[in-house]
């Protein structure tokens, strides 16, 4: 309680409310636009970080774990930490897309997970804001992590980008107007099926053939979709997987032995092996630092605008 004085000279008592944050973001990685061509494909990736993918101009397929999403202009998908995604162009016109990567904590967060939105006047004004932001303070066009760097010296302009965003990931948490997905095509209810499969049996190593027969298709049908919407085969995949889960296990104190084990790995030493090969980290260097490299280097970080040609 506060006490205070009125001009009557009166005791006054102020009640005091917590201003709680319902989220905030504690860094940034990667924030820039790019074009790309028809039949551009992105190989994909997974970070312990979140991810905002949006589509401003053009249609564009996305596949997120076992989710598959077309989106179109002033739509967003946001990618949780540790979620496998991708993205290719399908139709014969070229894509506008905005792309910002962050490390944020907080209840908020957990109402975007698997979210996807069609931005509201409001949820567009607030992206647009953070966007124009980029472009007014930082088009010198150096790489991100340099720009930030100079950002960074002026606390009162960083906080404000910072604000910007959180601005937007507030309003998209508070009114989650969602896409519904693409209607079901046989191949993404097999795609669907299969990725839940490998899930549930992360703790052994199935083959192909056993998954294909689980989903009730062939193995070289299932090979397709998984190139198609996935870009890797399907024991890439199950890999994958495994890495996603072994993580949050070592997120979670489990020792590298006891993941190593219990995701069917021969051994603590070929699965710290693996999941070098894969993360760019050692188990052991995870657990201590809980940071991943993304595809084995460092995040590369950009402000630019980016494309194919």
């Amino acid at each position: 309680m506060y006490l205070g004085q009125n001009f009557k000279k009166e005791a006054v008592a102020y009640e005091a409310f917590s201003a709680e944050k319902c989220l905030e973001l504690s860094c940034f990685f990667t924030a820039f636009l790019a074009d790309y061509d028809c039949g551009y494909q992105f190989e994909g990736e997974m970070h312990d970080f979140w991810e905002v993918f949006c589509v401003l101009e053009g249609n564009v397929c996305v596949s997120a774990d076992e989710r598959i999403v077309h989106l179109t202009g002033d739509d967003v998908i946001f990618h949780k930490p540790m979620e496998l995604h991708r993205f290719r162009i399908e139709h014969d016109r070229p894509v506008s897309v905005f792309i910002m990567s962050f490390a944020a904590e907080g209840p908020a967060m957990k109402s975007l997970e698997n979210c996807v939105l069609h931005l509201s006047p409001e949820q567009k004004r607030n992206l647009y804001q953070v966007i124009s932001f980029l472009r007014e303070n930082l088009h010198s066009f150096k790489p991100f992590s340099e720009s930030v760097a100079i950002l960074e010296k002026n606390a009162l302009g960083f906080q404000q980008f910072t604000c910007l965003v959180e601005l937007f990931l507030l309003s998209a948490a508070a009114e989650r107007g969602r896409i519904l997905a693409s209607p079901d095509l046989p191949e993404t209810v097999v795609y669907r099926e299969a990725v839940k499969i490998m899930e549930k049996r992360v703790g052994e190593w199935p083959g192909v053939r056993e998954i294909a027969a689980d989903c009730h298709v062939s193995a070289s049908y299932l090979k397709n979709i998984f190139r198609k919407y996935a870009g890797l085969g399907v024991h890439q995949y199950f890999l994958k997987t495994k890495i996603i889960r072994a993580s949050r296990m070592l997120k979670e104190g489990k020792s590298v032995s006891d993941t190593a084990s219990a995701l069917a790995f021969s051994s603590p030493n070929y699965f710290s092996i693996v999941y070098k090969r894969e993360t760019g980290v050692t188990p052991t260097e995870y657990r201590k630092s809980g940071l991943l490299k993304m595809n084995g280097q460092e995040a590369e970080m950009h402000v630019h605008k980016e494309g194919t040609d």
